[in-house]
């Protein structure tokens, strides 16, 4: 059960990051100059299993 719970709060806290992008895209799209983000689940979950790892480009 524990594992289960550590999956969906994993789920929840990539879902919020995807929302977290998609309403800055959002507040920014008249903002001259600005460059809109996308979250990858790849380094999203790459970031998650090696925690200390830095993200790739």
């Amino acid at each position: 059960m524990l594992r289960s719970m550590f999956t969906a709060i994993s789920a929840l806290n990539l879902h919020q990051n995807y929302l977290d992008v998609v309403a800055n895209n959002l507040a920014n799209a008249n903002t001259t100059g600005f460059k809109a983000s996308r979250v990858l689940f790849h380094d999203q979950f790459s970031q998650l299993m090696n925690p200390g790892a830095s993200p790739s480009s």
